[in-house]
């Protein structure tokens, strides 16, 4: 009786743990920033529904789950394609070859071979990323880089 309820509930703890994990990926954040830009339609709809599953509790019909899991994994599916097909052009024109060096950046600073060299990359995706100053990017005050 609680295998629909479950799989609801794993559904959506997939979905944030791949969107937990684009959230930290700061290449990826600047690569595909549609998905985290909540002025995109796509986008919006999917942060809608997962606050729609946050108002669900354990006393919520297994039926209400199933239909709110589904509503987050769709539109997080759509987002996410969304997002991925505009890739650097949701940016505006003017900020594109920033965004691409810092996206560069920030792969360097991951893959970095030395402390030094992940010090320096780190740096020039805090620079160029304050300077582009669009809400929708990685903060530039709360940014780390990924080891």
């Amino acid at each position: 009786a609680d295998a629909p309820r479950n799989a609801a509930v794993a559904r959506v703890a997939d979905v944030r743990a791949l969107y937990g994990r684009m959230l930290t990926d700061v290449a990826y954040r600047i690569e595909n920033s549609a998905l985290f830009d909540s002025s995109v339609a796509l986008t919006s709809r999917f942060e809608t529904a997962l606050a729609a599953w946050s108002d669900l509790s354990d006393v919520t019909p297994a039926e209400e789950l199933v239909r709110c899991s589904a509503a987050v994994q769709v539109s997080f599916d759509a987002a996410r394609a969304n997002a991925e097909t505009l890739g650097i052009r949701h940016l505006p024109e003017t900020a594109r070859d920033d965004a691409r060096r810092a996206a560069g950046a920030a792969r360097l600073a991951a893959n970095a071979g030395t402390e030094a060299e992940r010090v320096v990359a780190h740096a020039t995706v805090v620079r160029i990323l304050s300077s582009l100053g669009l809400y929708y990017l990685p903060a530039p005050t709360r940014l780390q880089v990924e080891d």
